[in-house]
């Protein structure tokens, strides 16, 4: 697989006042084409900096792409620092130059002399007009031992690097792909189990097929594998045999989530869902109601967050909140049965329990403790959690507990 390598120049983007949004655009367009960026950096306005990360690209990567510093400004020394990484002069372009005055012309501008420092390029490289502005981006193409190394210079403006990449950039790495198997890639998503119990169980596995090249991501509600390669039948197999290895930790592949797995689950069995929050605050209802398509499943839900509403509308007893505590196992299942009944629905799940940052003097849980119940029409259970992180963490990582838990006990009850 060719190793690619982003580079975004800038000391702006080292701080809170621009973000890098290039890298993300040009990582969609080569997903297009089945490539991936190895490794990404962003160097300052430092002219040994920018010497230094070129020449350590040139190691290690095929393809290089860098981003920025390519204006007429005293902070733009892109040019400057290729010419002291590969040891090569800058030419001055008259071609390039009289673009740039046209451009400045047709608007009706004086061009200031700084501007001309664009028409310089490094030795051997060649220009890549743009089209909505005076840099232009450069290729450059470098000699390493076997193979060659290609560079590709632009704007860091977002619109002007994007008109260049488009015109030149994407065809031209398009055609240097023809007879060559396209990098594809299967994703495999998965829930309820952390991020280092999947890493050693899967271990072995891996190593049986390294060929393929293994990411493993994760985030508060789930957790990502995505293997890589370019053969389809070698996928194929990985895929069939990662499935029944994963077994129900398997949410789902491609581009599922956690919430539109669960609800094309109840919606294959013509099955309905309804809520009974108290620390979550709806959240687990926001999570369903962002899919599309969430009304034919989810009926409705309540967030009881005091007390008294789980007595009014739900009708916990004072006697079971005074004996067991408002986030209690035993209150969290009278909620999902109560609501159950209510809603007339096909399960109903109820949490409750104690986000933080502060001990409620209530609540006989712990900080990040809680308790999901799930009702059915004849049964129900409950899960406890002790979660550790911000209180927007655990409301996030138990209402996705919440998700899966039903989800898992639909596919053991119902397969």
């Amino acid at each position: 697989m060719k190793a690619i390598e982003f580079i975004a120049i800038g000391s702006e983007l080292l701080n809170h006042r621009r973000q890098d949004s290039n890298s993300t655009w040009v990582a969609e367009k080569l997903k297009t084409l089945g490539l991936f960026f190895r490794r990404k950096s962003i160097v300052g306005d430092v002219r040994e900096e920018i010497v230094k990360i070129l020449k350590e690209s040139f190691d290690r990567s095929d393809l290089v792409i860098v981003c920025g510093g390519l204006g007429p400004t005293f902070d733009d020394l892109t040019r400057d620092a290729i010419a002291d990484a590969f040891d090569v002069p800058l030419e001055y372009h008259e071609s390039i130059a009289l673009e740039i005055t046209q451009f400045f012309k047709s608007r009706g501008r004086e061009i200031a002399p700084s501007n001309l420092k664009q028409a310089y390029l490094p030795k051997g490289a060649v220009s890549l007009t743009n089209e909505l502005g005076t840099a232009p981006g450069i290729k450059l193409t470098l000699q390493a031992k076997n193979t060659e190394k290609v560079f590709f210079f632009l704007p860091g403006v977002p619109r002007e690097l994007q008109v260049i990449w488009n015109t030149f950039i994407h065809p031209q790495i398009e055609a240097s792909l023809q007879g060559l198997g396209k990098v594809q890639t299967r994703r495999f998503v998965t829930a309820g189990v952390p991020e280092s119990t999947l890493n050693d169980r899967t271990e072995p596995f891996r190593a049986k097929y390294a060929e393929a090249e293994w990411t493993i991501l994760a985030n508060l509600s789930q957790v990502e594998f995505l293997v890589s390669h370019t053969s389809i039948e070698y996928l194929e197999t990985i895929s069939s045999e990662f499935v029944t290895l994963l077994a129900d930790d398997l949410v789902g592949l491609g581009d599922t989530t956690l919430e539109s797995t669960l609800l094309k689950l109840l919606k294959d069995r013509s099955e309905t869902l309804s809520l009974a929050e108290s620390m979550t605050g709806g959240l687990i209802a926001s999570r369903l109601c962002a899919i599309p398509g969430a009304s034919t499943v989810l009926v409705g839900g309540a967030v009881v967050y005091s007390s008294k509403l789980k007595k009014e509308l739900l009708g916990i007893s004072e006697e079971m909140l005074q004996l067991n505590g408002p986030t209690s196992e035993a209150v969290a299942m009278e909620m999902a049965s109560s609501l159950q009944i209510k809603s007339e629905s096909t399960y109903s799940i109820a949490i409750t329990g104690n986000a933080g940052p502060q001990l409620d003097s209530y609540s006989k849980e712990l900080l990040g403790e809680g308790h999901i119940a799930i009702a059915g029409k004849a049964w129900g259970t409950t899960k406890k959690f002790h979660l550790h992180g911000s209180r927007l963490d655990i409301q996030t990582r138990s209402s996705a507990l919440a998700l899966d838990l039903l989800r898992r006990e639909i596919l053991n009850r119902n397969p």
